[in-house]
C-alpha cells in the first residue's frame, strides 16, 4: 500500500463519521413495541460505539438487525463499528447488505468505499465512493474515499482534485490536506522520473561534446 501512512491516518480520523446518530424513528416505521425495541437497542449501539466498547455495541446492533433484518440504519452503523475493530470483511459485508437495501443512501456507499481501501481493493473502493457522491455530492467521507483510493491506484492528477474537492467542502481538514500534499509529491516525483532520462541524456551529450572540443583544439 503505497499511500499507508495517510490511509492508516484517514481510517482512524474517520470513525466518527461512521456511526449514525440515535435516532427516534426510522423513516416509514410504524411504531410499534417491537420497533421500538428495535430503535431502543439501536441507539443504546450507537451510544457504546461513540465510546468505544464496540463489542458490546456489536452486540446490541445484532440484536437490532435480528428485530429486523431489513433495518438499514443499524446495518451501516455495524459495518463502520466493524470497520473500527479492524473486521473489514463483515464491515463489507453489513454495507453490501444496506445498500442492497437502500441504494438511495451514502452512508452504506461510504462505508462500503472506507472498507475496501482497508482490504485494498481501490478500484471496488473507487466506485462506492462515486455512487455516494452521486447521491450527495457534498459528502466529505466520500471525497476522501475517492481521493485515497485514486491516489493507491497512481491516478495522482485525480486523487489532486478530489482532494481539493474534500478542502472546498472542508476546509480544515487535516486528512484532505494530508492527501492533496502526497498527491502533489507524487506528481512531482513522476514529473522528476520523466525528466531524468532527458538530463542524463543531455549531459552525456554535453560531455561528449566538451571531449570532441577538447580533442580538436589539443
Amino acid at each position: 500500500m503505497k499511500n499507508f501512512m495517510i490511509t492508516t491516518l484517514f481510517l482512524i480520523f474517520t470513525l466518527s463519521a461512521l456511526f449514525a446518530t440515535p435516532v427516534l424513528a426510522e423513516e416509514n416505521m410504524t411504531m410499534t413495541n417491537e420497533g421500538t425495541n428495535k430503535i431502543a437497542l439501536y441507539n443504546q449501539a450507537t451510544d457504546l460505539a461513540n465510546e468505544g466498547r464496540f463489542d458490546e455495541a456489536l452486540l446490541l446492533i445484532d440484536q437490532a438487525i435480528a428485530a429486523d433484518e431489513n433495518f438499514t440504519l443499524a446495518l451501516t452503523t455495524k459495518s463502520g463499528i466493524m470497520i473500527a475493530t479492524g473486521d473489514y470483511e463483515g464491515a463489507l459485508k453489513a454495507a453490501e447488505k444496506a445498500t442492497s437495501i437502500r441504494p438511495d443512501q451514502a452512508d452504506g456507499w461510504v462505508n462500503m468505499g472506507t472498507a475496501l481501501i482497508a482490504l485494498e481493493r481501490y478500484e471496488e473502493s473507487l466506485s462506492a465512493s462515486e455512487k455516494a457522491i452521486e447521491i450527495n455530492p457534498e459528502y466529505l467521507e466520500a471525497w476522501l474515499n475517492k481521493g485515497t483510493a485514486l491516489g493507491e491506484l497512481g491516478r495522482y492528477e485525480e486523487e489532486l482534485e478530489a482532494s481539493e474537492k474534500a478542502i472546498e467542502i472542508s476546509p480544515k481538514d487535516s486528512r484532505a490536506w494530508a492527501n492533496k500534499k502526497y498527491a502533489e509529491n507524487q506528481i512531482k516525483k513522476e514529473t522528476g522520473k520523466q525528466d531524468s532520462p532527458l538530463s542524463v541524456f543531455t549531459i552525456l551529450a554535453a560531455g561528449i561534446c566538451a571531449m570532441a572540443v577538447l580533442k580538436r583544439r589539443y
